[in-house]
């Protein structure tokens, strides 16, 4: 048998967060914030903290207990995940804490509930009445109705299999980005990459020359380059509302900046369909295609990236800019484009301009160290394999999460059982 009920009764309490941003801290009490709620699962490889008297302030309405689940109000609307046992922690900006009610459902089965298609569509229902731009409020999250069934520890055993399985693909291509850009930090800032003899160039005592542009001394033999001499670049679909179509249905998903998290592709509710005849050609996502955000209203946001390792049947939205590197320098650009270097400089000329917009001529003025032929080639050689894999884990996560998706409804309205 199923009972629909509005969220609001299922839950014994929905409480807000504080509202104010403090300075997070490097260690402490960690603070779980929207990207860290990632498949239903709280992920803490990015994690931030606080001490102990702002924890205080931000848990004065509540403190998150074992079986309370937190709930993300603002893009990515709708990442949720379970407070797990002995865990201290406080919730960040535009989460929601859900007190659950265990006489009506457990927080495993609200849990997947959250996470199904059933609740997705209707946040996105309610994005698209115009009631919200960013963020999901308070009224309309209490509102959202949940199927209540029978055998929910079938369906809340499901989703946290597969849930888990998501997570620990992404926790490996965290830890294979890791590896690339150790190799790229130790090749191309350290300089650092193996001689004719196989030993560390600089630090065995291969010759450096100094560099007026970089300002710093790179291995003899070597040059200056920047993006825009190893890309082509294409700015992104344009679109007002009343273009969107309803559905996805013979539409194109606009991929925006919201959707680049940490390096990768993520999905929210808050999504955009436009019609085929939006996109040209250039404004498809191939294979080894970066797309890179240049306006937002947050200069943290500007400079955010990705690096497809498949075609993609998406396209992307106007404040993005997609760069397709030369084929013998996808690694080498990609990991530059993540790099340290890379990103404080955009943080600097934003902060310089007091604009949060980069121009295709910003590209021309970001000049990294250029490895001779053979150094770039061996590079490449080394590290395309590690990004190949990534993108395979992350195949494997679309295809699972669409399982997922397709899955949760059907044991949820009985037209699907967990045999015993």
């Amino acid at each position: 048998m199923i009972k629909m009920m509005p969220l609001k009764q299922v839950c014994s309490g929905i409480i807000d967060c504080p509202h104010e941003s403090p300075e997070w801290l490097s260690k402490g009490i960690p603070v779980i914030r929207n990207f860290n709620l990632v498949d239903g699962q709280i992920d803490m490889s990015d994690a931030s903290y606080v001490d102990e008297s702002t924890y205080t302030k931000r848990t004065r309405r509540a403190v998150p207990s074992a079986g309370d689940i937190i709930f993300s109000r603002e893009a990515p609307i709708g990442n949720c995940a379970i407070v797990p046992s002995d865990f201290k922690c406080c919730l960040g900006q535009r989460l929601v804490l859900l007190r659950v009610n265990r006489e009506i459902c457990s927080p495993e089965y609200l849990l997947a509930a959250l996470l199904s298609d059933f609740v997705k569509t209707q946040i996105f229902q309610v994005e698209k009445s115009g009631s919200i731009v960013s963020n999901f409020n308070i009224s309309d999250l209490g509102d959202l109705i949940i199927p209540i069934i029978d055998r929910q520890e079938s369906v809340a055993s499901v989703s946290d299999t597969l849930n888990k399985k998501l997570l620990i693909n992404k926790n490996i291509c965290a830890e294979l980005e890791a590896m690339a850009k150790t190799f790229y930090d130790y090749w191309f800032t350290q300089f650092d990459f193996p001689d004719k003899n196989g030993k560390p160039y600089r630090t065995s005592g291969g010759e450096m020359v100094w560099n007026d542009q970089l300002k710093r001394e790179i291995p003899k033999g070597w040059d200056t380059t920047t993006i825009n001499e190893m890309t082509k670049s294409y700015r992104g679909v344009s679109y007002d509302k009343k273009d969107l179509l309803p559905t996805p249905e013979n539409g194109v998903l606009v991929l925006r900046g919201n959707n680049i998290q940490n390096n990768r592709l993520i999905y929210d509710n808050n999504v955009a369909y436009v019609p085929h005849s939006f996109v040209a050609n250039e404004q498809r996502i191939r294979a080894h295609d970066i797309i890179l955000t240049m306006s937002s209203g947050s200069k943290e946001h500007i400079g955010k990236c990705t690096m497809f390792q498949y075609d993609s049947p998406h396209t992307y939205g106007a404040f993005l800019t997609k760069f397709t590197p030369d084929i013998d320098k996808v690694c080498f650009v990609y990991l530059s484009m993540i790099s340290d270097f890379f990103k404080k400089k955009i943080k600097t000329i934003c902060n310089g301009t007091g604009i949060n917009n980069l121009t295709n001529e910003t590209f021309d003025n970001l000049v990294f160290p250029k490895p001779n032929e053979s150094v770039l080639c061996r590079f490449e050689e080394i590290v395309a394999p590690i990004l190949e894999k990534m993108g395979a884990c992350e195949k494997e996560n679309e295809e699972l999460t669409r399982l997922r998706d397709w899955l949760l409804p059907m044991l949820m309205n009985g037209q699907a059982v967990v045999s015993d």
